[in-house]
């Protein structure tokens, strides 16, 4: 795609043209961007001072990157990854962090419940567990428009993305979702005939209770939320 960009006229100014590579961490970047990883900095464009031109392999001709193309990556910065970007690229790009933003949700209420106090609930806790690197962004939540649909976005995209942060540890969900049984309720396990209950440490099962139940309720969210602000009142 890029091969078809015109170079920038020394004559007459052009608009800028942006380039979006998603998740470009996650990309083969040596076939993403090719003989451009040469041309990327601002001085080895076409016009700068040390204006450099590579050989396309295919067609032959000669390139140079327009001074009007800015190139934008997006990656998540809990993705490992992030690794596989190395040196070159890594002093090419101007790195800049988009930390979630619940502000954004604070006109978002369902049935009193603010989708900001939400996401900071939730994140709070992910930065005591995980660090900043882990917070989830305020994306997920701002097409919410009821408890319904708030409740699929827990079950369906929060707690998936949870369960891969804490590798299917259920007891660190559950107390990243409050520590109650709201959302994932903790029941016992019997142990089974022939085992020593005295020997044996407790051992749990969690079940998740929009899957059994359809939802999860105002109540749920009263109690994610109030437990966060009892550890701050306390």
């Amino acid at each position: 795609m890029l091969a078809y960009l015109e170079p920038a006229s020394k004559d007459a100014p052009h608009p800028p043209h942006v380039l979006i590579i998603d998740e470009i961490n996650r990309a083969n970047i040596s076939k993403v961007l090719g003989e451009l990883i040469t041309l990327l900095e601002e001085d080895k464009r076409a016009g700068a001072l040390n204006e450099l031109t590579v050989t396309l392999p295919y067609s032959g001709d000669r390139f140079a990157l327009p001074a009007n193309l800015h190139i934008v990556g997006t990656m998540n910065t809990a993705d490992r990854s992030i690794a596989l970007l190395d040196t070159a690229l890594r002093r090419r790009f101007r790195f800049e962090e988009i930390p979630p933003r619940p502000e954004l949700l604070s006109d978002i209420v369902l049935e009193g419940i603010g989708l900001d106090s939400v996401l900071e609930a939730i994140n709070k806790r992910l930065e005591w567990y995980l660090g900043a690197d882990h917070l989830i962004g305020h994306a997920y939540f701002t097409s919410v428009e009821s408890l319904e649909q708030l409740d699929e976005v827990i079950a369906n995209k929060i707690i998936p993305l949870l369960k891969e942060y804490f590798h299917e540890d259920l007891s660190r969900v559950r107390a990243i979702l409050g520590g109650g049984n709201a959302f994932l309720r903790r029941e016992r396990l019997t142990a089974p005939p022939g085992v020593d209950e005295a020997y044996e440490d407790e051992r749990y099962r969690y079940v998740d209770n929009y899957l059994e139940l359809g939802q999860y309720g105002r109540d749920a969210y009263d109690e994610l939320i109030g437990s966060v602000q009892q550890k701050q009142s306390g």
